[in-house]
């Protein structure tokens, strides 16, 4: 058993006496009650305190399970909120290069991250890019283009804090056909499972940006295996490529169907990765002609998701928010003033305590909106990628090589 001895002097002796030892203390005990409790990154820097500690933090997934769900724990409404959840950005020019978003008080800063799981062959047409991300998990997209001009696709999981990366092949038997998939991944208690959904969105192009799903596929973690499941629910229904997002245990992407009227009827799509099934909520809040539909997105701003999209009316924008789990399937509508140019925005996260969301604007940058007052202000940020992808993920040690579940 590894031991953390405390030490002190002998009282009545000189400086040059002996140390004796106080106490031993188990170091499981210290794992157990103590280091859990911590941040990532200090967790990685204890790992050379000794081998039960080494051994522990990078390849025990109880402890690294008990450490993501006490972070979970710890509200993510606080200013303070990045240091258990970080806003990743991903360089759109170099795509070795992705940094943290940092935030103490009011003043934002990136930090490099120095664990990029690209290995760039200059020789290769490539494109690289993040489709999915869930407890500290990122899953980064790789296409490349062969000389006949084929298109082969494999996706990269990667833990961004520790480092270790898991290549997966694509599951489609018909990669050269089409090269359009959306992607959510989740984790599903009840098989203590991380599931990455790809939905392929078909080989007929309907708008730049909109195609109809025709396949579904789901990796297993746990498994290490792809298996082809339900496709989705309707025919008439047309999918917007963005990432989907994780609430309460089930995936959710926003999608629209038209029928023979001018009018096209929007809806979130939910699919729950225990029951592996599809559900439609209509969106009837959303009453407008856009002038491209793929500006409809979904987001997890605190504990609720929200739809977002941009108003053809004086640069408005919109947030509607909504709890789909009480019940009440309602929106509550919060009309946001953009800035005239910055009218195609993310919202990325939310800050309750001071009622401000954090947004990815149009030009390739970053900026806070206040509910309160309606007020956005630019944020000046040294050394800020031209362009990026900016995605949401918790910390934690969870290793997409190892994870097994922590059940028999």
């Amino acid at each position: 058993m590894g031991m953390v001895r405390k030490k002190e002097k002998r009282e009545g002796t000189s400086c040059g006496s002996e140390l004796m030892e106080k106490e031993e203390i188990p170091a499981e005990i210290i794992l157990e009650e103590i280091m859990w409790r911590l941040p990532v990154k200090p967790l990685a820097r204890f790992r050379s305190v000794c081998k039960t500690f080494n051994s522990t933090i990078s390849s025990d997934p109880k402890f690294a399970i008990l450490q993501l769900k006490n972070s979970s724990a710890i509200s993510t409404t606080t200013t303070t909120c990045f240091d258990r959840k970080r806003v990743m950005l991903w360089h759109g020019l170099d795509c070795t290069s992705a940094f943290f978003l940092e935030k103490k008080n009011s003043i934002f800063s990136i930090q490099k991250i120095n664990t990029s799981p690209i290995k760039v062959n200059k020789a290769s047409p490539y494109y690289y890019s993040i489709v999915a991300s869930c407890d500290g998990l990122v899953c980064v997209l790789q296409q490349i283009k062969n000389e006949v001009g084929s298109v082969s696709n494999s996706i990269m999981f990667w833990n961004p804090l520790t480092g270790e990366t898991k290549r997966v092949s694509d599951p489609s038997t018909y990669p050269h056909l089409t090269k359009w998939f959306t992607y959510g991944l989740g984790y599903d208690s009840s098989t203590d499972d991380y599931k990455l959904v790809q939905l392929n969105l078909g080989f007929e192009r309907h708008e730049i940006g909109l195609f109809q799903p025709n396949r579904a596929d789901v990796f297993s973690l746990r498994a290490n295996s792809w298996r082809q499941i339900q496709g989705f629910p309707s025919s008439n229904l047309i999918c917007s490529f963005r990432p989907g997002v994780f609430n309460n245990g089930a995936l959710h992407w926003t999608c629209f169907s038209k029928d023979n009227s001018p009018n096209y009827h929007y809806k979130v799509v939910s699919f729950c990765l225990e029951k592996e099934k599809y559900t439609l909520l209509d969106i009837s809040a959303i009453d407008f002609r856009l002038h491209n539909h793929y500006h409809v997105g979904i987001q997890v701003l605190g504990d609720k998701l929200a739809v977002y999209y941009p108003s053809n009316v004086n640069g408005s924008y919109h947030l509607l928010f909504t709890n789909l789990y009480d019940n009440s399937e309602s929106w509550t509508d919060h009309i946001v003033t953009m800035p005239n140019d910055k009218w195609f925005s993310t919202p990325l996260c939310l800050f309750e305590n001071v009622g401000e969301v954090l947004f990815q604007v149009s030009g390739g940058q970053l900026g806070v909106y206040r509910l309160k007052d309606g007020t956005f202000r630019h944020l000046n940020i040294l050394d800020l990628p031209e362009t990026f992808q900016a995605m949401i993920f918790s910390e934690s040690l969870i290793s997409p090589n190892t994870y097994k579940g922590t059940r028999n």
